[in-house]
């Protein structure tokens, strides 16, 4: 599929303004849906997606086939391409390097009258949950970008859910990616179930203190929901990309 460049100076302004509008996303239309599915989560557990998940995918579905085995993880290892590795191995490192830099003095303080001193003191959450949208949004690179800022600032436990494909199949390049990021926990659970799953904590998903990473509107509606309970990033919206080029880039 070849993509027609539009040339801004060409726009009229109707299409400017769509263009320009585009990347906003609108949740009021699935709030509602998705507060109901958040609550049923906070009241009765996994119990909600694990029916959900057996009329879906697999209808003879335990608790235990929501937690990626590690042995599930040595045979993502084995259909993942070497190079694929060697490059998710890459960009960690330099990923780990980058949030390094920014990592604050754990303590500082300063004496700044007569036996008055002020200061400030940094320390990792105990754990956070990591979100990683799963299926044909599996990008390997979202997944280092989230769980390694949390690894490298100390964090003790991460705890990642994911969406499950037909048969509760995860992408193998995700599992590898989440096991070389640092990731403790994986659980194939996605969509509003994972975040209030996070949020709120079940007897399979522990309660973490913050949820990160990008999704759906789905997601995005019920991270919002649960901000308060437990801290979020931001409410993620849709991925733009622009290309500028001078006279001498081939549009072609």
């Amino acid at each position: 599929m070849i993509l027609k460049p539009d040339k801004i100076d060409n726009l009229r302004p109707e299409q400017y303004r769509i263009i320009m509008k585009r990347s906003s996303e609108d949740i009021s239309s699935i709030y509602e849906e998705v507060r109901k599915i958040v609550l049923d989560v906070k009241d009765h557990g996994e119990q909600v997606f694990l029916n959900y998940y057996k009329e879906k995918y697999k209808p003879d579905l335990t608790l235990k086939d929501l937690e990626v085995t590690k042995e599930d993880v040595e045979e993502a290892y084995r259909n993942v391409d070497s190079k694929v590795i060697d490059a998710l191995k890459f960009a960690s490192e330099n990923i780990v390097k980058f949030h390094r830099a920014q990592i604050e003095k754990e303590m500082w303080m300063i004496d700044i009258a007569n036996g008055i001193l002020a200061g400030r003191m940094t320390t990792p959450l105990e754990r956070v949950g990591a979100y990683i949208p799963g299926r044909r949004a599996a990008y390997p690179s979202s997944i280092l970008m989230t769980i390694l800022p949390a690894k490298v600032a100390g964090v003790k436990e991460i705890v990642a859910c994911t969406p499950p494909d037909q048969g509760m199949i995860i992408n193998p390049s995700t599992i590898v990616a989440a096991d070389i990021a640092g990731s403790t926990k994986i659980f194939k659970v996605g969509g509003p179930w994972g975040i209030a799953s996070m949020a709120y904590g079940t007897k399979t998903i522990p309660k973490v203190d913050k949820i990160v990473g990008p999704g759906n509107k789905y997601v995005t509606a019920a991270k919002i929901m649960v901000f308060g309970q437990v801290g979020i990033d931001s409410p993620a919206g849709p991925s733009e990309g622009m290309i500028l080029a001078d006279k001498t880039g081939n549009v072609d």
